[in-house]
């Protein structure tokens, strides 16, 4: 008896390790790349390509020149000023439709007169 249940246990292992060789060898079979897949890849590439080409770094280097010269923390009137310069390049450059948005943000700004302090503290309380 103990002898039959071992060998009815070792066939249903051999289907169960059979059913799951099969259904992961279809998956596998399905999912391989098609000829369209790989035409739209090189098509892909090729615009890629010419995006990279385009590229142009000292105009790169001019915009962040740009807008790096002044700091301007969220939310204060140069930021705003920075976005609508942006807004108004983008426009330039053939952009349909571009809006500022408002928001709301809350923020603490640095105060020369009273500074902020940060300290770290550990599980005792030592600073």
């Amino acid at each position: 008896m103990k002898r039959e249940s071992r060998l009815v246990r070792w066939i249903w292992w051999a289907v169960v390790v059979t059913a799951f060789f099969l259904v992961g060898f279809s998956i596998g079979w399905l999912a391989k790349r098609s000829n369209a897949t790989t035409n739209n890849h090189k098509a892909l590439s090729k615009y890629l390509k010419e995006f990279m080409n385009e590229m142009q770094t000292d105009q790169i280097r001019e915009h962040l020149r740009k807008f790096t010269r002044l700091p301007h923390l969220a939310g204060t009137e140069q930021n705003l000023k920075y976005a609508e310069q942006i807004m108004k390049e983008w426009q330039d450059f053939g952009l349909d439709s571009v809006e500022i948005v408002p928001y709301d943000i809350l923020l603490s700004y640095p105060n020369k007169s009273q500074p902020n302090y940060i300290s770290i503290v550990d599980h005792i309380g030592n600073e």
